[in-house]
């Protein structure tokens, strides 16, 4: 049987948390497939405590962690509003990042993300949920497939010195 996640919406208290969570998902799903140095300089500009500090103070962001047993597997980054012209709709939630520690992938944690992000979408009104995901990163763009999305563009994604191409992904409600 597959666990299941308590999820809370992360505090000012949970900052530490949510940069040590944020890099090593990071490094594990990305480290391989780019340079040590451009790892490394995204981590401090995407992941340092005083940015995430700043994103939870935004009222506009809300950060969910899941929790198997008291111990911290993932969260999820919303914003809301989010609008976007590259996404054809008004009134939209943005997944800014789905992330879980590799040793919670398979158990169902991220679907339970999901299912979680789509209901809050749901109860805010919106119109839509969009994301973006790197075109080299094959299980969650299925992932992402799976719940629905499909691509409506691109954007550039600046890892270090690195252009990189992530895709744009929407969700209709």
């Amino acid at each position: 049987m597959k666990p299941t996640a308590t999820l809370r919406r992360a505090t000012a208290d949970d900052i530490n948390l949510l940069a040590t969570i944020g890099q090593q998902s990071f490094i594990e799903a990305f480290g391989d497939a780019n340079t040590p140095e451009n790892m490394a300089a995204f981590l401090i500009k995407g992941f340092a405590p005083e940015i995430i500090a700043n994103e939870l103070a935004n009222s506009s962001t809300e950060f969910y962690l899941a929790e198997i047993a008291d111990e911290a597997a993932g969260y999820v980054k919303m914003e809301f509003p989010a609008p976007d012209s590259r996404v054809p709709f008004q009134n939209a939630l943005k997944i800014s990042r789905l992330y879980l520690l590799r040793q919670f992938l398979g158990l169902g944690l991220g679907d339970q993300l999901m299912h979680f992000s789509l209901e809050k979408a749901k109860l805010l009104g919106c119109e839509a949920v969009w994301l973006t995901v790197w075109e080299h990163n094959p299980r969650a763009i299925s992932f992402y497939q799976k719940w629905g999305f499909y691509q409506v563009g691109t954007e550039d994604f600046i890892l270090g010195d690195d252009v990189q191409l992530d895709y744009l992904l929407v969700k209709p409600m």
